[in-house]
């Protein structure tokens, strides 16, 4: 087992399974305590606790919750301070995929697609900002390709999408969470680490990045993660 990540605590939301179960897999792997929030998905999130528990004893704990509830998602991060002590990063991965063609969107779509796709990310940074100060920790915002190339027939996703690149790379981020490296082509304003996804990726890759995001930041390797990341492809043979 690798110990890259050795006493660091990370919050992984929407954990259970697919792209989140994977990533979870590989920081607990890299010697990560975990916290993942999970919200319907129950039987998988146990699951998983399970299963990473089992190769390491007491290193994850699950947090159910609805990420549109936004008076509870300070609640999430205080859960996963007071069970493990710090909290060095946060991985915004939730999120809501659906059409909305042009027409037919409802207000629900809106706070729905909005709410998990950019809302929850903005107000779960609020609240981790304060300990991630103190960790000298960072936050990973998982977005999509389609922030910038918007996807038909899915203008609402794809608008959120986009609010979470700007919020990404808003000024001020670097006084709330200054103790980060930036991924924005050399620049060297915004300080929240921003991870672009493309539609049809490979997991493999995305858990990679992650990583290698993540173990950027503590092993000060600011060569390896400045610049866009845009991940298209298969995986190799």
């Amino acid at each position: 087992m690798s110990t890259q990540l050795h006493h660091k605590t990370i919050l992984v939301t929407g954990a259970a399974k697919r792209v989140g179960a994977a990533i979870a897999r590989r920081l607990h792997r890299a010697g990560a305590n975990l916290t993942l929030h999970y919200h319907a998905s129950e039987r998988e999130a146990h699951a998983l606790q399970s299963e990473l528990n089992l190769q390491r004893a007491q290193s994850v704990m699950l947090v159910k919750a609805d990420l549109l509830e936004t008076a509870g998602l300070a609640e999430i991060v205080k859960t996963c301070v007071e069970r493990f002590g710090s909290l060095d990063a946060l991985v915004n991965n939730a999120s809501a995929f659906y059409p909305t063609p042009v027409g037919s969107i409802s207000a629900a779509n809106w706070d729905d697609l909005v709410g998990a796709n950019l809302k929850a990310p903005l107000f779960l940074a609020q609240a981790a900002a304060p300990y991630l100060k103190k960790s000298a920790g960072c936050i990973v915002n998982i977005t999509d390709i389609h922030a910038e190339r918007p996807l038909k027939n899915y203008p609402v996703y794809s608008i959120a999408k986009a609010g979470l690149t700007g919020l990404t790379m808003s000024p001020g981020i670097d006084s709330a969470v200054p103790q980060l490296l930036t991924l924005f082509g050399g620049r060297q304003t915004a300080r929240l680490i921003h991870f672009v996804a493309a539609s049809g990726l490979v997991i493999f890759v995305i858990v990679h990045l992650v990583m290698v995001l993540l173990s950027g930041v503590w092993n000060n390797l600011r060569s390896m993660i400045t610049g866009w990341y845009v991940i298209r492809g298969r995986k190799p043979s």
